[in-house]
């Protein structure tokens, strides 16, 4: 699987949500290899976004269709500074994406020592809590950025004031720096 994650900080949320529509339904069924994407807007504005290919070179023709440039011409003017991130390298943890969740929290940071921590987070899923329907990890390089998929926003609360959950973070959140959290209470799901 391949993942590019889009982050900005939306000028127009409304908007956002319009382009994402529009791109679902005129343009998602001419991308081949597109597994699905998971988006949305923080309250205090930031955007972020999961767009999951089969294969970087998917991704690429997708990027590279006229109509797809026309539509992100009109989308990137409701983002401010938008950047992307190409990740070739994806961890799945439970059920991986779900258009099911009730709520999404994005965990990006760069890793101090990335197959530590990859190997710290394999046996953190093993034990997975209920309010976690899964997860998708994308790596570019140490750049770590997480889509973790719960059933509502209360139960995620809930989950992560458990004293398993606090030990379990002590192990990982050390390995990282600059960690940023987007808690997306209204995701956009699109899948083929």
């Amino acid at each position: 699987m391949f993942i590019q994650v889009l982050r900005g900080q939306a000028n127009d949320a409304a908007s956002v949500r319009r382009m994402l529509d529009r791109w679902r339904q005129y343009l998602s069924s001419g991308a081949r290899g597109w597994l699905g994407t998971t988006a949305g807007v923080t309250e205090d504005g930031r955007f972020i976004a999961s767009f999951r290919f089969e294969n970087q070179d998917l991704a690429q023709i997708n990027s590279d269709r006229p109509e797809q440039t026309e539509w992100w011409n009109e989308f990137s003017k409701f983002l401010d500074t938008p950047r992307f991130w190409d990740c070739t390298e994806v961890d799945e943890f439970g059920n991986g994406g779900s258009d099911d969740a009730g709520f999404v929290q994005v965990i990006m940071c760069r890793v101090v020592h990335p197959q530590e921590f990859r190997e710290t987070a394999k046996s953190m899923a093993a034990s997975a809590r209920t309010d976690v329907i899964g997860s998708v990890a994308a790596w570019k390089g140490s750049h770590f950025t997480e889509f973790v998929y719960f059933t509502s926003e209360e139960e995620a609360r809930a989950g992560e004031r458990g004293e398993h959950q606090q030990a379990a973070l002590e192990k990982i959140w050390p390995r990282t720096e600059d960690i940023e959290y987007f808690d997306l209470k209204e995701p956009w799901f699109a899948s083929p």
